[in-house]
């Protein structure tokens, strides 16, 4: 459903709306009269909602802004094309002469009906279009790239051919790297009482990621999608494929078109899944799986070591050591995830340093990147820094908001003179409520100003009676 209302129904360019007989008559391979016109009433009933909120999605967004009629760039860089929808890709068109698109067809696991065939007619109708592939591999270890590239072939092999898909050498041998599989069994168990949180579990879901939650706390778990354009040097990757294994076994009943590459197909969404699970281990990858589908059987016998779940633990416990994630790199991985929207994985990396004040602090960042930065109110990001007792951080933001008063106002309220302030700094009062010092400068210059007033009033008073 949401791939079809996100990316589909709202996500093709189209020259002119979207009518619910054009779409019916364009789905009728997919679905029947009935189940179309569901799908698009809820379309649009997805729409009056989110306009009734006063909210709005990317795809409704790129058609609201008016883009002119000259490109305004001369070249804009489009990262992680697959993920974008038609209507997406048509405004950015719109805003640059030329673009440089990058891109893996195996990373697509957003609903955007996205093809590399379809963006090249969409973006370059008159161009010549040039498609480079990569030579090297920066990320992956060659063993971890080796298992890259065998799951890329069996990908073409299940749907057919397509462009764009990661096949380049590592650049440079890794000493130790390694990619082993084994059943999942009581791996768990035993991981949960190790010391070390070393590395990071990777799962298929946010359902699966709860589960997981509640047996390793303090462990680093993201789903697939969360951990998509991130690295980490050791990856566990968890029944990724098990809690999919009905669909990979109504795959194997599913006659498969070969000639085309289905770059939406259902199916090769779940592969895509595995795809860029594996394709975030930089040196070790352990891969448990309880119930392997068996289109993977092969796979998993010519590209890992096959060991057991208690030799697993013990292997992931050598491999990282009794080593604890250092300080600075939860700091780091605290903001990356505030900046990516995934505020949980945040406050989770946050509250994993030791010292007090530094969490607090970190804790602090993330929380207001939420609730303020991130909305784009500087403003509102800065007084709670101030009552935060964040004063320098309070000015920058203040800074950004274009709201420089209020660095006077905080200059003043902290012992300083208040002399550039004037009755403009009560456009604020409501923000200070809770703050004495500054309502304490704020009542004052109300003060002085009425009291100006009063004497303006009385000097017009005398000059009016004069001239009379």
């Amino acid at each position: 459903m949401y791939k079809e209302v996100y990316g589909y129904i709202f996500g093709k360019a189209t020259d002119g709306p979207l009518t619910k007989e054009k779409y019916v008559s364009e789905r009728k391979g997919a679905f029947t009269r009935e189940e179309a016109e569901f799908v698009f009433d809820l379309a649009q009933d997805y729409k009056a909602e989110i306009v009734s909120k006063g909210l709005i999605d990317l795809n409704l967004a790129c058609g609201a802004v008016e883009t002119p009629a000259v490109p305004v760039y001369s070249l804009a860089v489009l990262d992680e094309v697959q993920d974008f929808t038609e209507a997406q890709l048509a405004f950015f068109r719109s805003l640059a002469v030329k673009l440089f698109c990058v891109g893996d067809a195996s990373q697509m696991v957003n609903p955007a009906y996205f093809s590399f065939a379809r963006l090249k007619d969409l973006l370059y109708k008159k161009d010549v279009t040039d498609v480079a592939e990569l030579t090297y591999n920066y990320r992956n270890s060659p063993e971890i790239a080796g298992v890259v590239a065998a799951l890329s072939d069996l990908n073409r092999q299940t749907f057919g051919v397509h462009g764009f898909v990661l096949s380049a050498e590592a650049v440079a041998s890794e000493e130790g790297a390694f990619a082993v599989a084994f059943p999942a069994g009581d791996f768990l168990k035993r991981v949960a009482k190790q010391k070390t949180d070393n590395f990071t579990i990777v799962v298929a879901s946010g359902a699966e990621k709860e589960k997981l939650r509640a047996l390793l706390p303090q462990k680093e778990i993201l789903t697939v999608s969360e951990i998509k354009g991130l690295e980490r040097d050791t990856v566990v990757l968890y029944d990724v494929l098990s809690v999919n294994e009905d669909k990979f076994r109504k795959l194997t009943r599913t006659e498969i078109n070969r000639k085309t590459a289905d770059e939406n197909s259902l199916y090769r969404y779940y592969f895509n899944l595995f795809y860029v699970g594996v394709s975030r281990a930089r040196r070790h990858l352990f891969v448990a799986e309880e119930k392997a589908p068996a289109q993977f059987t092969a796979f998993f016998k010519e590209n890992f070591q096959s060991i057991g779940a208690a030799e697993a633990a013990t292997k992931l416990c050598e491999t990282v050591g009794s080593t604890l994630v250092d300080q600075e790199e939860h700091k780091r991985r605290a903001e990356e995830f505030a900046r990516l929207g995934q505020y949980d994985n945040a406050l989770h990396a946050a509250n994993n340093l030791i010292n007090d004040g530094e969490r607090k602090n970190v804790v602090l960042d993330v929380t207001l990147w939420r609730d303020y930065i991130s909305r784009g109110d500087y403003v509102g990001a800065g007084v709670a820094y101030w009552e935060n007792g964040r004063l320098k951080e309070a000015k920058e933001y203040f800074a950004l908001g274009g709201e420089n008063d209020l660095s006077d106002l905080l200059d003043a309220a902290s012992g300083g003179g208040g002399e550039k302030l004037d009755y403009r700094i009560l456009r604020h009062y409501d923000k200070f409520k809770n703050n004495p010092a500054a309502m304490k400068i704020i009542l004052s210059l109300m003060k002085r100003d009425v009291e100006s007033i009063k004497e303006g009033m009385k000097d017009a008073s005398r000059k009016l009676k004069n001239s009379k």
